[in-house]
Formats: C-alpha cells, structure tokens, sequence
C-alpha cells in the first residue's frame, strides 16, 4: 500500500465519506477513483458524439449502421 498527500479539505471529505459508509480510506479512495474514470470515459464519449453531430455526413453514416445493426440484431429491444 502507497501513502500519498493530499490537502487537508480532501482529507477532511474523504474522512467524512468513509465515516458515512463505514468504510476504510483506502476503499474510499478506490471508489473515487472509480468514478472518476467513469466521469471522464463519459466525457470522452460525450466529445465524441459532439464530434460527430458536428459532420453531416459521418452521422449520416452512422445512423446507417446503427439502423443496420438494430434489424440485424433482433433483440426485441426498442
């Protein structure tokens, strides 16, 4: 296990997290590392998007596949 600094506001944030849930600093710190990979896998999603809504001709496309996909797949999900 790594000791790391952290300043004292995060330290309080985290001591007041783990104390709710009843967990140890570290499983704290594991899950905030979690959702922070989450929260920035969305973003790079979102930009993604972003970017593609922004080319007319490449979200054509796509909405081609995507459609092509959906009837090929048949999951009965709509």
């Amino acid at each position: 296990m790594a000791n790391i600094r952290v300043n004292e506001s995060d330290k309080a944030l985290l001591d007041s997290f783990c104390d709710q849930h009843k967990i140890t600093h570290a499983e704290g710190f594991h899950f905030a590392m979690n959702l922070l990979k989450k929260d920035q896998f969305a973003k790079t999603v979102s930009a993604q998007f972003e970017a593609l809504a922004a080319n007319p001709e490449a979200l054509s496309e796509y909405r081609q596949e995507s459609a092509l996909w959906e009837a090929v797949s048949e999951d009965g999900i709509d």
